[in-house]
């Protein structure tokens, strides 16, 4: 386990306490960080020789450019299923290189070398869980009974990716919520989170081959692409957003078909995805300065105040005054 300590530096000091989930980190701490991957508190229960289960739920305070991972895990296969935040991603070998994660996206990715980087949105609530697996962890998972999983496991587990983004399945995101969210502690807390693993894995190889069945269903363009372009088209124009019928019309797809894509891909509706890109911008706006509240609430599509602040808080894990306090003491 020491391997993985190196790689995501698991001090003491550099993981989450007992009962601390969310917590505010410095970007400008991160950024400046010969090895940014072990300033960022996380936890880390191990499994396999040295694979790791790793629990992440942060605030980052602003903006924050680093490596999609340790440079020292290169060569290992990870996991990464997004709950909340969302991030830029830019991966080396693919074409384009730049993509959003957002959340109900999972990256089932080997470390390639470079690892490439991702730009991490200040303010917002970042919670995701990973698995990592080095060749000797895969070993020790080959050889564990899978049942009717067995050859999905393996084929997750020993072709190359260099790079696959997936809509997680409830039963992804479920199981991941329990990890976050496990209030154990000591030696029953490490138990019982090394026992989702497992579970985490056949939950993730369904999401995969659900997806592929989907995907053949349209005739014309596949699951994501269908749900990307929607989104893309949405956020062209999130003031005046077509419906889920216009969307569907342009695609050439029936409504029920585009509604399911985006909550396969996305985990969101059309409304949704306006809610969320025009909460991201009233971040922007409290961030920037200039404006008042009251006008940024309208702006957001709030006639009140109250409503604003309450839809902001739930999003964001904080009010808009206090994030404005916050960006404030920052700068």
């Amino acid at each position: 386990m020491d391997q993985l300590r190196v790689f995501f530096g698991g001090e003491n000091e550099n993981r989450f306490e007992d009962g601390l989930r969310a917590t505010v980190v410095s970007s400008a701490e991160i950024s400046s960080s010969p090895n940014p991957c072990a300033v960022m508190p996380h936890e880390i229960v191990p499994f396999g020789p040295t694979g790791g289960l790793v629990l992440i739920d942060l605030v980052f305070d602003g903006d924050c450019h680093i490596p999609y991972a340790p440079a020292e895990a290169i060569g290992s296969l990870g996991i990464l299923i997004l709950l909340t935040g969302g991030m830029e991603v830019a991966f080396e070998d693919d074409d384009p290189v730049e993509r959003r994660i957002d959340p109900g996206e999972c990256i089932i990715k080997r470390v390639e070398d470079p690892p490439g980087s991702a730009v991490y949105l200040g303010g917002a609530h970042f919670r995701a869980v990973a698995m990592t697996f080095g060749a000797q962890d895969v070993e020790y998972l080959l050889s564990l009974d899978w049942g009717t999983h067995e050859a999905q496991i393996r084929r997750l587990l020993t072709h190359d990716r260099p790079g696959t983004l997936v809509g997680t399945s409830e039963r992804v995101r479920n199981l991941a919520r329990s990890a976050l969210d496990c209030n154990l502690e000591g030696d029953i807390r490490t138990r019982f989170l090394s026992a989702l693993v497992p579970g985490l894995l056949c939950a993730v190889v369904e999401a995969v081959d659900n997806r592929a069945l989907t995907q053949r269903s349209f005739a014309r363009a596949s699951l994501v692409d269908s749900a990307m372009d929607a989104r893309d088209r949405v956020l062209a124009s999130i003031d005046d957003a077509p419906t889920l019928e216009q969307l569907a019309v342009d695609l050439g797809m029936r409504p029920r078909g585009l509604a399911a894509a985006l909550q396969d891909v996305f985990g969101m509706s059309v409304a949704d995805i306006v809610r969320e890109a025009r909460l991201m911008r009233a971040r922007q706006q409290l961030s920037d300065g200039g404006m008042d509240l009251e006008d940024i609430a309208i702006d957001a599509g709030y006639r009140h105040v109250s409503n604003f602040t309450t839809a902001f808080r739930r999003r964001f894990h904080m009010p808009p005054r206090a994030f404005q306090k916050l960006e404030a003491d920052v700068d």
